[in-house]
């Protein structure tokens, strides 16, 4: 068993704006989420990975204390497509925003991955990670992540049909799951995850 932490990165101007800001933006951790992730204290793990972009491994860093994280390229957020580092407000009158609306995101992003595209990409960080564990006999490791990577990720591993948006998580916030390596590296990725996801991930 092999228990993996998801967190959300840091909270980002274009957070604080409500942008779309996807896998084309890579913005900094804002001041405000930089105090917040100063504020909390992060279990020690074993290992830390991270996207690659800079908002990921700075709160790997803030986080963890890890200044040079396995970064994993797989792990990089959505491309959001023609919403790319925009608001609502700005996108409001364009009928593909529309449509992706009146859709619930269900058919991917204008210009962008489609969610099950993006699912895959996500699965196979994950499983980057987790070989990794395996080779080095880590039994607790950490994700510095995105939102739309954990929104992903928590729909295959939970197999949500009704509410894609259910796993939402705030910035710093995230899950802890405990994974059956045998069972993921089978493929059967529905059944990896031993117990209920945990949400308490910082004190």
């Amino acid at each position: 068993m092999i228990e993996i932490i998801l967190v959300r990165h840091g909270k980002t101007k274009g957070n604080q704006e409500k942008r779309f800001s996807g896998k084309r933006t890579d913005e900094p951790v804002c001041q405000e989420g930089l105090e917040m992730l100063e504020e909390r204290t992060y279990e020690e793990v074993e290992a830390v990975y991270t996207s690659p972009m800079i908002r990921c491994r700075q709160t790997a860093c803030m986080a963890y204390g890890e200044e040079q994280p396995v970064v994993i390229e797989e792990l990089a957020e959505c491309d959001f497509g023609i919403l790319e580092g925009k608001n609502h407000g700005e996108l409001s009158g364009n009928p593909e925003y529309e449509l992706f609306l009146n859709e619930n995101g269900r058919n991917g992003f204008p210009g962008g991955e489609s969610i099950s595209e993006f699912a895959e990409r996500s699965v196979k960080g994950l499983s980057r990670v987790i070989a990794d564990c395996v080779k080095q006999g880590y039994k607790k490791a950490a994700c510095t992540v995105h939102g739309g990577t954990i929104l992903a990720l928590m729909n295959v591993l939970m197999k949500e049909q009704d509410n894609y948006y259910k796993w939402s998580v705030g910035n710093g916030d995230g899950f802890r799951l405990r994974i059956d390596e045998k069972k993921w590296q089978e493929g059967r990725y529905d059944e990896a995850v031993m117990d209920c996801p945990d949400h308490r991930i910082y004190s």
